[in-house]
């Protein structure tokens, strides 16, 4: 059993992609993990609640916290999430989907059945035609393709710099920005030392982390020349009706009217600053010199 044109949205993370996807699985074709799913991953039959807040009657769609306060019946509605808890599950026994890069790594042909057979009835139960998940962190992009042939790969994309400090700020973040890399699995002894030399330095550690992620999706990309749909975070924000039409093109997805009506309803802000907003200027000339790029310009 294979599942063909899965939709696999990807990207570092802190680039508009859970606002993307909150728009984008609001497509009436797209089965997707859920919130509720996540919290017991073996009971499949929780993908039924899907029922309550959508159906042929009426459709409810929850939203990113951050855009509003969310009331206590908001937290109930059954929304799309990355789901982490529910690959640990599937994954458990052979890999860890959640804290490893994943990098170039071919799943068990066990794995990928069993993978395939879980989702299958996801978007069996869901009562949809395509299946379509969300991660963020490394792209694990070999990884996911083996599993789900012909996959339609999204990668949200954003500026070095406004990533860097979105991830130093937001909550989550605040117990990995030093000490011990996230993600492990691809550093070699040359990028372990340096990381160890840097482990005090929140911004430079957390930068070496989030251009490992890129480097490697690139590298993944063009070594097996999967096909691969970009999209800035600057023109998402700044014609988000444009860039999600996009999507759907590229994905094989027909004009929705309810993906963009969340467009309409959620007004995106470009949160981007100016650079001389983020860090000062010795610090952008140590983090040049350590990455060997200019992050001012990707």
């Amino acid at each position: 059993m294979s599942i063909s044109n899965t939709v696999i949205l990807f990207g570092t993370g802190r680039s508009g992609s859970t606002v993307f996807m909150e728009a984008f699985f609001r497509h009436p074709d797209i089965a997707y993990f859920s919130n509720y799913l996540e919290k017991k991953p073996d009971l499949l039959q929780l993908n039924y609640f899907r029922y309550v807040f959508d159906n042929d009657i009426y459709r409810v769609f929850g939203k990113k916290k951050q855009l509003n306060n969310r009331s206590t019946i908001e937290r109930l509605i059954f929304k799309p999430s990355e789901a982490y808890p529910v690959w640990s599950y599937l994954c458990n026994n052979e890999v860890d989907f959640s804290r490893d890069f994943l990098y170039q790594t071919k799943p068990s042909d066990l794995l990928k059945q069993s993978i395939c057979t879980y989702s299958k009835q996801v978007v069996n139960i869901q009562n949809k035609n395509r299946l379509a998940i969300k991660i963020t962190g490394p792209g694990r992009i070999y990884f996911l393709n083996q599993i789900f042939p012909q996959a339609k790969n999204i990668w949200l994309k954003r500026k070095f710099l406004p990533t860097l400090k979105s991830f130093l700020e937001v909550s989550f973040w605040q117990n990995r920005k030093s000490d011990t890399p996230w993600w492990g699995g691809v550093y070699n002894d040359q990028e372990k030392e340096v990381l160890t030399k840097y482990a005090g330095d929140p911004i430079i550690f957390t930068a070496l982390q989030i251009k490992k992620i890129i480097d490697l999706i690139e590298a993944e990309i063009r070594d097996n020349d999967f096909e691969v749909f970009s999209i800035n975070y600057e023109d998402l924000v700044m014609k988000p009706t444009k860039t999600l039409q996009d999507a759907l093109d590229f994905a094989g997805l027909e004009k929705d009217s309810s993906c963009f009506d969340y467009l309409n309803s959620n007004k995106l802000v470009n949160r981007n600053k100016e650079i001389e907003n983020y860090f000062t200027n010795n610090k952008i000339d140590e983090l040049n010199n350590l990455l060997g790029i200019d992050v001012t310009q990707i």
